[in-house]
């Protein structure tokens, strides 16, 4: 996952369920800034139309994006159910690394902060754990979050920009994070659709 390194801490930026709409917005954003980041892509995003295809590739091409496994489906926005099949939840990530063949084993659950790693073993909800463990037995590195940029009710971004780094600075000082000196936020390609949350 790209980092971000700042006075000794880093910060991981990660895109989750693109290619969409927002999808050219971030990235203008972060080749404007230098910025490296990590998508997190959906299969069925990426083969939607010509467009998220064509976005996909101008994603794989960037020296700053990094891509990641978000599932082929996502679900198909059923969490409680797909969750409760373990050998699909396997099937639809062996269906993303099948489908495109150059992602690595980096890969976020749909709707749910879980994470696998070597010296990291965090669900926010116990009933995917199953799935989860699966994954990771199947020597996927599951990745979740610190802090999520949130969207509102009104399709604004609840916090500016300066207001996410006093929580990211709160988060290392307190101690809240899964890793030490080290924040994965999580932002949604389509958050940036409208033009005030780019300004952010």
């Amino acid at each position: 996952v790209w980092e971000i390194q700042t006075n000794e801490k880093v910060l991981y930026l990660t895109f989750d369920d693109g290619p969409n709409r927002g999808t050219m917005n971030v990235f203008e954003l972060l080749e404007k800034r230098a910025l490296p980041a990590t998508f997190f892509v959906i299969g069925s995003h990426i083969f939607g139309t010509k467009k998220q295809t064509n976005d996909f590739s101008t994603l794989r091409n960037s020296r700053f994006c990094e891509l990641a496994n978000h599932t082929y489906h996502h679900a198909h926005n059923r969490y409680i159910d797909f969750y409760k099949h373990t050998d699909k939840v396997l099937e639809d990530f062996q269906l993303m690394d099948d489908s495109l063949g150059i992602l690595r084993n980096i890969v976020r659950t749909p709707a749910n902060n879980s994470w696998r790693t070597c010296n990291i073993n965090y669900d926010t909800n116990k009933k995917i754990r199953k799935a989860v463990d699966t994954l990771f037995a199947h020597e996927y590195k599951v990745v979740g979050w610190d802090i999520e940029w949130k969207l509102g009710k009104d399709k604004l971004l609840t916090k500016s920009a300066a207001e996410l780094a006093n929580e990211i600075d709160q988060y290392i000082n307190e101690n809240k994070t899964l890793t030490e000196n080290e924040v994965v936020i999580l932002l949604h390609d389509q958050h940036f659709v409208n033009t005030e949350n780019i300004r952010q």
